[in-house]
């Protein structure tokens, strides 16, 4: 008896009956996630690559630079004319005339100017004076476009019209800038074929001075410089350069 009452006493001390200790310890833990173990196994999932920064890289720019969406279109072969071909220190360089802004720019084949054009080549003229550079033409890579280029006078200082004033000489000063422009007559042709090859040469060599020397010089003033060389030639003499204090204004 004293044990059975030993027994509850310690029970009630604990508060509880044998049935209900069980239930009083599964209340205090908490019940596990279904899941948890699942998540813990489970690997993180990646990031999207599309939220993922991308590199800018150069090549992204090359059409951009190459084709300027800031940079007007122009038509060169309207815009530009080949205005004098020269040979300065064993270079050869192209002067161009600039129809819209009025102004002259040397063009080079060893680099590109500020413009960003480079001769490319010089196509030479079949007329063998080449003195008013009829024929001549210059082939210009303008920012990766090439363009070839003919001399043309009229493009690069254009003759007024017949205006109301002067309609009277017409006639005679329309008839003097035709053949102002036409270049060496048949003649002379005929008189610089008929020179020994070593003479054509220095003939030749004359004229490519004369040019170089007096790119301002009228093309009349140039004609009769290399007719008075060409018939010191023919005559047996020699020729010179003359000095360039000669040169008129």
């Amino acid at each position: 008896m004293n044990t059975r009452l030993h027994a509850a006493f310690g029970w009630l001390i604990l508060g509880m009956l044998p049935g209900e200790s069980t239930s009083l310890l599964a209340k205090d833990t908490p019940p596990a996630p279904a899941e948890a173990s699942a998540e813990v196994n489970s690997p993180p999932e990646a990031a999207p690559e599309s939220d993922l920064p991308v590199p800018v890289l150069p090549s992204h720019f090359e059409n951009f630079i190459s084709h300027s969406p800031f940079v007007r279109t122009l038509n060169l072969s309207e815009t530009l004319a080949l205005r004098g071909i020269a040979e300065i220190n064993g270079e050869m360089v192209a002067t161009l005339y600039n129809r819209e802004t009025k102004k002259s720019v040397l063009v080079t084949a060893k680099e590109a100017n500020a413009e960003r054009m480079q001769l490319m080549e010089i196509n030479e003229s079949a007329d063998p004076f080449g003195v008013d550079l009829i024929g001549v033409s210059a082939t210009i890579a303008v920012a990766g476009e090439e363009v070839e280029l003919k001399f043309d006078p009229e493009r690069i200082a254009p003759q007024p019209k017949n205006s109301h004033g002067k309609s009277h000489g017409g006639p005679s000063s329309s008839s003097s800038d035709s053949k102002e422009h036409k270049g060496p007559s048949p003649q002379d042709i005929e008189r610089y074929k008929a020179l020994p090859p070593e003479k054509q040469e220095k003939l030749r060599e004359y004229i490519r001075q004369t040019m170089q020397r007096y790119p301002d010089m009228s093309r009349e003033e140039r004609g009769n410089m290399i007719r008075g060389a060409m018939t010191r030639l023919v005559d047996g003499g020699d020729i010179s350069m003359p000095p360039p204090s000669s040169q008129g204004g």
